[in-house]
């Protein structure tokens, strides 16, 4: 089935619907939620009646549309996410009726979700619960403390597991399973059987990650059955923290011999410094024993508790998506062959603007024949100046209250297009937006005004010329001969927490060697210390060497409790370096959506073309201006992929693979071959250093720059064994066709032709050449 898409250029808007809700604290930018917006999110209150602070605690809420409870019923699980008053994400975790833990899929009516509780003695905090964006990403981990037992009555679950259980490791002996053998109630209960004449052993079917509150009364309550016995069947429990887990480590139980379902008991009171409690079955001898029905219950008066609030919502308007492709004139045969967008989301009550960076790497990296003096930016059609700092195009945006606006960054292959003179880096240096004081150097003597600096002696630093953007730059020679340190240019900048900045500097340096040298900063909260979740950042690849003046940049987001980024030109190297043109200025990252290509509005029929098996091809990458012939080389006895491409404007179901083997000219051929289609597997973020002192409670994800060459999004990775698959529209497939050469095949070039099929019709072909040596 051919499926023709809407047309691109459709320009949609959303009727505005705010129920009751001042979205002056609606949060959007959220992890893994890619170009799309949370447009619905609820309310919760916990209260902590206790006499001391909650730190992680966690508390419930029933799933349902009662009173307190979430109206969460129904909702995608992969699609939430839960934040605190001041936007910092907590982990989670969303429960069945019955135990389960959901992670994807719907949210089930009469299950709970389960958060982290920090709330002050006798106090409350708020949490928000955000939920209904289709673009989110599931996450990847998830809370795992409980305040209660989970699945006491184990009947749920999978395999030979119920729900929040974890069996030993069985071996000839002693095995501990989930059974249907005689429960106590329900249709399922937990066994150990221990093998006569066997030693006695701990072997057991457990639970943990139970919260305790320190000071509370407890009773547990449980059952159990022995058959033949000899020693003592029952349960355990042990209380605790982390590092005193057994401050109480309490066995009981019904003695050995054979008896029936007989319930047991223990009550305690928790030790004031606990706060996790584990328990688990006992058969201290050998014999069988059947477990079941377990309960934990806390008999202090209610200490912790949660209420739901009605759902609220928000919608946006859509701005500018679709928007006309751009052409600074018509008449002549310059195109821009390629353009991005650029989504900026304002979910505010009042229209925002200034400066938005856009990440150009994708782009850049996808379309490497792509000229960077091409880079445009257009609103709407308009031209806007912009600034480009390495791979990242920065430009002025203002969107209006409540609404998403698209913005387009336009790219060509024509290398006659000139470089606008707003996109000069010395413009941003030097304007007003920069934050940095002194940034190139130029004031004062002997040192810099504005940065800091205490060389230790036999270490020099000062002023150089010429300098890269000036006649002045900075300068540390750093000799032989002395033990190595941390050395260089400081400057405090104030910034705002939560906000982004685009930090960057040219960096050069001679004979550097024991070391490399990058540009650097610290996140320092009011009392000059460094923060809590973030200590410190980095940007750029670091050089070392002899290198000529590298730019260092990178986008960085400051965590709540930073009120100053401290900038750090510094070194940890032996050699000389020199730093100049030095840029702070605060950015909003706008979120980038996938390529599109000028020639999938023109191309009647998918399009198709040969890529080097060693070139990752992604879901959005372009055909080239020109594609090369298809061509591999080989030697007998060995294997060599052919790596196709297709895309198409159309969308496309049932899509085989066909290839004709290659034939010699003197009439052998190359039949041994396998087709595979490229899958694909998400990304979060380019990988680079991350440090957090943040609670283990707090989801931890990297919010700066990355240090490798890559971004967030589907990653190519498999090879899937298949020759069928659907195409989307607009989206590139990569098919791979390796050819195991044999021994005997004779040398020279071998001829064939890959085709695409849907039924009886060829939708694309694309002839291909095997040279065996």
């Amino acid at each position: 089935m051919r499926v023709r898409p809407t047309t691109p250029y459709l320009i949609f808007a959303l009727i505005v619907t705010l129920h009751g809700v001042s979205v002056a604290d609606w949060h959007h930018s959220l992890y893994l939620g890619n170009d799309g917006c949370w447009p619905s999110r609820i309310r919760v209150d916990v209260h902590n009646h206790m006499v001391q602070d909650a730190a992680g605690a966690p508390v419930s809420v029933v799933i349902g549309s009662g009173v307190g409870e979430a109206e969460l019923a129904g909702v995608a699980a992969e699609s939430v996410r839960v934040v605190d008053a001041a936007g910092v994400e907590m982990l989670f975790q969303v429960y069945s009726p019955v135990g389960e833990p959901i992670r994807g899929g719907p949210i089930l009516l009469g299950g709970n979700l389960t958060i982290p509780a920090e709330c002050a003695a006798g106090g409350t905090a708020t949490y928000h619960v955000y939920y209904d964006n289709p673009a989110a990403w599931p996450v990847p981990d998830f809370f795992e403390a409980s305040p209660s037992v989970r699945n006491g009555g184990v009947e749920a679950g999978k395999g030979d597991r119920p729900y929040g259980w974890v069996h030993d490791g069985p071996d000839a002996e002693h095995e501990a399973t989930w059974t249907t053998e005689t429960p106590h109630s329900g249709a399922r209960c937990l066994k150990t059987a221990v093998a006569p004449g066997a030693a006695s052993s701990w072997t057991s079917t457990r639970q943990r990650g139970i919260y305790i509150i320190g000071g509370a009364e407890y009773t547990m309550r449980a059952w159990v059955k022995a058959e033949d016995v000899v020693g003592e069947a029952g349960w355990y429990i042990h209380v605790g923290n982390d590092s005193e887990p057994m401050l109480i480590n309490h066995v009981f139980g019904a003695g050995g011999g054979t008896h029936g379902w007989t319930e047991v008991t223990y009550a305690f009171t928790a030790p004031a410094d606990a706060d996790q409690a584990s328990l688990g079955t006992v058969l201290w001898g050998t014999g069988v024993a059947w477990f079941d029905d377990v309960t934990l219950e806390c008999d202090s008066p209610l200490l912790l508790s949660a209420a739901a609030a009605a759902p609220e919502t928000i919608s946006l308007t859509e701005e500018g998506a679709g928007g006309p492709w751009y052409d600074d004139d018509p008449g002549d045969d310059i195109e821009w062959d390629l353009r991005c967008p650029m989504k900026l989301i304002n979910v505010s009550a009042s229209a925002v603007g200034g400066l938005t960076s856009a990440d150009l790497r994708r782009l850049l990296s996808l379309a490497d024949a792509v000229a960077p003096d091409s880079i445009r930016v257009t609103n709407a059609g308009t031209l806007l100046d912009h600034y480009l700092v390495g791979t990242e195009a920065m430009f002025q945006a203002d969107v209006t209250a409540r609404t998403a606006r698209t913005y387009y960054v336009h790219a060509s292959y024509d290398d006659r297009i000139a470089a606008l003179p707003s996109s000069d880096y010395a413009g941003l240096l030097h304007g007003p937006a920069n934050l940095a004081q002194n940034p190139s150097f130029e004031l004062g003597d002997p040192i810099p005004p504005g940065w800091q600096g205490d060389p230790p002696p036999g270490v020099t630093m000062g002023f150089d010329t010429p300098g890269l953007f000036d006649s002045r730059c900075v300068r540390i020679d750093f000799p032989d001969g002395i033990d190595k340190q941390w050395v260089g240019w400081r400057q405090d900048v104030s910034s705002q927490p939560g906000h982004a900045y685009l930090y960057s500097t040219w960096v050069k340096c001679e004979n550097l060697h024991d070391g490399e040298v990058g540009i650097y900063a610290h996140y320092r909260n009011a009392a000059g210390e460094l923060c809590e979740s973030k200590q410190y950042a980095s940007a750029g690849a670091p050089i070392s060497g002899t290198t000529d003046w590298t730019l260092m940049s990178g986008t960085f987001e400051m965590p709540e409790d930073c009120v100053t980024f401290q900038l750090h030109l510094t070194m940890f190297a032996r050699g000389t370096v020199w730093h100049d043109g030095a840029v702070l200025v605060e950015v909003t990252p706008s979120v980038a959506g996938r390529l599109d290509s000028l020639a999938d509005l023109t191309a009647s029929e998918p399009t198709i073309w040969p890529v080097n098996a060693l070139v990752k091809v992604f879901q959005d990458h372009p055909p080239p201006p020109q594609a090369a012939a298809a061509r591999i080389t080989a030697a007998g006895n060995e294997q060599e992929p052919l790596q196709i491409a297709v895309r198409s404007l159309d969308a496309y179901e049932g899509v085989r693979v066909e290839v004709a083997p290659p034939v010699h000219s003197e009439g052998g051929q190359l039949d041994d071959f396998e087709i595979g289609l490229v899958g694909y597997v998400p990304i979060d973020h380019p990988s680079n250093y991350y440090q957090s002192e943040s609670p283990t409670w707090h989801r931890k994800f990297p919010t700066g720059g990355g240090g490798s060459d890559g971004w967030g999004g589907m990653w190519p990775d498999p090879l899937l064994p298949t020759d069928t698959f659907d195409l989307p529209a607009n989206t590139t497939q990569p098919v791979w066709i390796t050819f195991t050469i044999p021994s005997e095949a004779a040398a020279g070039d071998y001829t064939g032709t890959v085709r695409l099929v849907q039924g009886a019709t060829t939708l694309a072909e694309l002839p291909f050449t095997v040279h065996v040596w």
